[in-house]
């Protein structure tokens, strides 16, 4: 309450007493009892009755009447009892100002009344300037409640005292540990019609268990006629006594007026202590689950009702933290019991483990500790997995590790296998500590699928397939023939019928008739879609690609071999410039219509660049013919098995005078003088005349076979393309580089 009200008050009980001793009073209204009434500062004008009319209220010196805005039935409740209508208001409107009172002032005022106020001027807001807020055309109008008899004397009013109200005490309608809320509307409704201008409300309390005669305390003053209210700050287990008093307008300014009837409340014991003899260790058999039990806690008088679980991941699986490790805590769930099991987790990762207790006042302090879950296997394979080939012929296939949260423990290493995918058996398995394997060299080209596990102390996770599609690079493992043991490998001569060792020249190609069945020429592997052969192999049987089937790998003709690759043909490209008269430029491609898959058998030849090519083609280099034709020009039969002959390269000046054909710039001649020596023969056209280079054992094709006069004829060689003339045609027309 403000000062300004206070003397406000004084101010009007002192106009109040001038009253007991004037005999005539203005602007009063009835008495009783020789007692004028309160309404000194208001009256009712322009009615029928004394009983309603148009608001007025004297201020500054003048009566003004109340404007109709904001006009309530609070306000109008307040006006009545205070012209001694304890009814209060039976009706309040607003109407259009008198025409007789229109001269008159208008203010806003009892904007904010609840109805209970001593006076108008305990109203927020009372009196404002009529211009800004007020419309002066509509004024506040009331009819009161007639019960005019039952009016309160002021001198009954001022004599109360402080009595009790009979056997009435507030109600405690929330306890907790550290708070009461209180309801004394009952109460207030018991005295309501006997204590006008009762206008606030203090609460006391004191504690009950200590000397009945100890003082109450103030434990909160509510707002004006607020009949409910939570008083705070107080001890838990603890015996309170509460008291309502009720503060009313008397002579001397505010007093103290009727009293509730004690009220005790014991206020709770709040939240439980914290759990006791707590342990978490993980589950036996299982990485992924810790179990815990604890004790309730000590104190017997403020149990709990049920048990909280959260869990925060510390670290996953033995990795670094990483980003989608939450640092956030994560609800395990409630239980009324002792103990509860989580699940769920990753294995090997340490966690912090709380457990709080609770029951409906609140909650202890949480128990944590660190615990780190059991290992377990991988749940999940290695991912990434890449093959790629290191020093020519050997495989490095690598993979990632299992991913952070899969691992289930510390990765021991890793098991791989690989299965043969034509025969679908286990070629190789072995354990690694890496994460890569570089696979045996006469493992490297075969056909297969590599899986590969991470293992852990407990065991082996799931495995990755991984099939090996990817080719090594042409450069990487040109010229190198099948793995084999060199002290059996005996050079042989085609012409005289002896078999080549298999896998010796795996680069070597067939062309055979499809319709027929027949095998008519050779040729060479220059990358997995190209086929260098002899130009006069196409031209002279005029074959298109759909007459043509090219088998790699084969050694025995007359049997199917599990090494054999079969390709039909996509396009042949003959070089321009070829002559079936001369057979210069006696060289063509053929390209497969889908690429080779090489292996230990069936892999490329190089192909030199031209100066490579012409410091290793010079006369007395040895070179070397394969293939399955004639081993004699007096024999018709072709060889069954593959043939080979190795034969020294001649200065071109011979190759001239051996025979009476021309011999171009484009051609050179190999083989011996004397007959019987070897030769290649009819049936080897377009096969290679390959050289090792002496340094990196590797095989280089420097001429293809063209044409001969016989077989093994003394003074007669047989004729050859000289490569290195066409290199960069091919190389035109393949787009393969040069070794």
């Amino acid at each position: 309450m403000t000062a300004a009200m206070g003397l406000a008050r004084t101010w009007w009980l002192a106009v109040v007493l001038v009253f007991l001793a004037c005999t005539c009073v203005t602007n009063v209204a009835f008495s009783i009892d020789g007692w004028p009434s309160l309404a000194g500062r208001l009256r009712l004008v322009d009615g029928t009755t004394d009983m309603e009319g148009v608001v007025e209220t004297f201020i500054y010196d003048e009566w003004r009447m109340v404007c109709g805005q904001n006009w309530t039935k609070e306000a109008a409740h307040m006006v009545c009892r205070q012209l001694g209508h304890i009814g209060g208001a039976v009706e309040a409107r607003t109407q259009p100002t008198p025409e007789a009172l229109l001269s008159e002032p208008v203010l806003v005022d009892l904007v904010a009344c609840v109805g209970r106020e001593g006076e108008n001027t305990e109203c927020d807001d009372y009196v404002s300037s009529g211009d800004d807020w007020c419309n002066p055309f509509e004024v506040a109008w009331v009819r009161c409640a007639s019960e005019t008899t039952e009016l309160f004397p002021l001198k009954q009013a001022l004599n109360m005292g402080s009595e009790q109200a009979s056997g009435v005490k507030p109600i405690a309608t929330d306890v907790s540990d550290g708070s009461v809320t209180l309801d004394w509307s009952d109460w207030y409704r018991e005295i309501d019609g006997e204590s006008l201008f009762l206008v606030r409300f203090i609460i006391k309390y004191r504690i009950a268990d200590n000397d009945a005669t100890m003082q109450y305390e103030i434990a909160a003053e509510p707002r004006n006629y607020e009949t409910r209210h939570t008083v705070t700050g107080l001890k838990e287990r603890t015996r309170y006594e509460f008291i309502v008093e009720g503060v009313r307008l008397g002579l001397e300014g505010e007093e103290v007026g009727p009293t509730t009837q004690p009220l005790v409340v014991i206020t709770p014991c709040g939240a439980p202590s914290q759990v006791s003899n707590a342990v978490v260790w993980p589950q036996n058999g299982t990485g992924k689950v810790l179990k815990l039990s604890w004790g309730r806690p000590d104190d017997p008088d403020c149990s709990p009702s049920s048990y909280i679980v959260e869990f925060r991941q510390l670290s996953l699986g033995q990795c670094e933290r990483e980003a989608q490790v939450l640092d956030s805590t994560s609800l395990a769930g409630s239980t009324e019991l002792t103990q509860f099991t989580i699940g769920g987790l990753q294995p090997h990762s340490t966690y912090t483990v709380y457990v709080t207790s609770r029951n409906r006042y609140g909650i202890s302090q949480a128990w944590r500790h660190n615990v780190t879950t059991n290992e377990e296997v991988p749940s999940a394979a290695p991912t990434g997995l890449q093959s790629k080939y290191v020093d020519g012929t050997k495989l490095r296939v690598s993979w990632d590790p299992v991913p952070c949260g899969h691992r289930g423990g510390i990765i021991t290493g890793y098991t791989y296998i690989l299965l043969d995918v034509t025969t679908d058996q286990v070629s190789y398995s072995d354990h690694t500590s890496d994460t890569n394997v570089v696979l045996p060299e006469s493992r490297a080209l075969r056909r297969y699928k590599f899986l590969v596990a991470a293992n852990t102390a407990v065991g082996r996770g799931p495995y990755a397939a991984f099939s090996v599609d990817a080719q090594p690079k042409i450069l990487d493992i040109c010229g190198r023939p099948a793995p084999y043991d060199a002290s059996r490998d005996i050079v042989q001569k085609i012409s005289t019928g002896t078999d080549a060792r298999k896998g010796s020249a795996p680069w070597l190609a067939q062309l055979w008739y499809v319709d027929k069945g027949t095998l008519f020429c050779h040729g060479s592997i220059l990358d997995n879609r190209w086929i260098l052969t002899a130009a006069h192999c196409i031209r002279a049987r005029n074959a298109t690609k759909n007459d043509i089937m090219i088998r790699l790998g084969d050694h025995d003709k007359s049997l199917p071999e599990m090494e054999e690759q079969v390709y039909r043909v996509e396009d042949i490209k003959v070089h321009r410039s070829f002559s079936t008269k001369l057979f210069d430029a006696d060289v063509a491609l053929v390209k497969l219509t889908q690429a080779i898959q090489f292996t230990d058998y069936v892999k490329p030849i190089c192909l030199p660049v031209k100066p490579l090519s012409k410091s290793m083609l010079r006369p007395g280099t040895y070179g070397t013919v394969s293939g399955w034709g004639k081993v004699s020009s007096h024999d018709e039969n072709y060889p069954r098995h593959l043939k080979r002959v190795t034969l020294p390269v001649q200065d071109q000046v011979v190759c001239r005078r051996s025979t009476h054909f021309e011999v171009t710039p484009n051609m050179f001649c190999a083989g011996y003088s004397a007959a019987n020596r070897g030769d290649s023969c009819e049936g080897d056209s377009g096969a290679p005349f390959a050289v090792q280079h002496m340094n990196t054992d590797r095989w280089y094709i420097l001429g293809v076979v063209s044409w001969g006069e016989g077989c093994d004829r003394k003074d007669k060689y047989g004729f050859y393309v000289r490569l290195h003339r066409y290199t960069a045609w091919i190389r035109k027309q393949t787009g393969i580089k040069l070794s």
